[in-house]
């Protein structure tokens, strides 16, 4: 078995490798700043998830912890999954035992109409908000507080968190953003990567945003309505951008727009009355009241 890199544009050079439970493991030095990579298994002709341990780093320097302890680990999906989220709000109960779960390789949408509490759940799971009850769970390792570590969760709110007086060129430095992946799909940030986020219009303030939180490094990432006060032709191509960030990470996208969200989830969540119900035929968001009966 050989362990292999997912280059992406970057390039890593093998250092040394070590045996951990008989599976050999090459430790990977990067020459600058260069984000977390992910490992992959050589199995046959599959390449799968290497998750013995989590990759961070701190400019030239890669830290790394052990997560499992068996060789069969190596071979589990990478997943983060929540379980029994309370909320509540004096006596009205927000959540009640809402369960989610966005595994490496997929999208995961979550529908609800307005108040039903989409944005609480991904704020709750982030740690953003304190729930009554959440069990977050990595890997079947469980976690609190996703948000305090580092390079597992983004998470993008609904509402503007850029600093205003922050020129854009330096956000994009500052989370570790390839300009020219940025450039490449929307060339017209060319012209305010000089500006300050304060200069920006709503629109483009708000895709900015977007692109910051979901090619920012981590191995999940949560999307709070990714689409609005967005113009039709850059929701297709942020639509395009989170299908090829999927490959290696977990997205929750949370949308009222949901012609754009079943187009490309693999999953779908809708949240009612406090509990998630799992969509296996999206004709049921029907049946469950959320979208209209077909007239057929």
């Amino acid at each position: 078995m050989l362990c292999t890199v997912c280059l992406d544009r970057r390039c890593y050079i093998p250092v040394h490798n070590q045996s951990i439970d008989r599976c050999p493991v090459f430790v990977f030095s990067v020459s600058g700043r260069q984000p977390p990579f992910v490992l992959l298994l050589q199995h046959g002709h599959r390449q799968v998830p290497l998750n013995l341990f989590l990759v961070h780093y701190r400019f030239a320097v890669i830290q790394y912890w052990y997560l499992f302890h068996s060789f069969d680990d190596a071979f589990m999906e990478v997943s983060l999954v929540a379980e029994n989220v309370f909320y509540s709000v004096g006596s009205k109960d927000i959540l009640s035992g809402a369960t989610i779960r966005a595994d490496q390789g997929k999208i995961t949408g979550l529908l609800g109409r307005n108040g039903s509490g989409k944005t609480t759940l991904l704020q709750c799971i982030f740690g953003a908000k304190k729930a009554d009850e959440c069990d977050v769970f990595f890997n079947n390792k469980k976690v609190r507080n996703p948000y305090t570590i580092n390079g597992l969760l983004n998470y993008l709110p609904q509402k503007p968190f850029l600093p205003p007086g922050i020129l854009v060129r330096d956000l994009v430095k500052d989370f570790g953003i390839d300009k020219d992946i940025s450039l490449e799909h929307f060339p017209e940030m060319e012209a305010v990567l000089s500006k300050s986020v304060a200069q920006l219009s709503g629109g483009m303030e708000r895709l900015i945003s977007v692109l910051i939180i979901l090619l920012a490094d981590a191995l999940f990432c949560f999307l709070d309505e990714p689409f609005s006060h967005i113009v039709p032709l850059h929701i297709e191509k942020i639509k395009q951008v989170i299908l090829i960030q999927k490959r290696h990470k977990g997205i929750i996208i949370a949308d009222h727009m949901h012609t754009h969200l079943l187009d490309i989830s693999d999953q779908v969540y809708l949240l009612k009355e406090g509990k998630s119900i799992l969509i296996n035929d999206r004709n049921n968001l029907s049946l469950h009241g959320y979208l209209p009966q077909s007239l057929d």
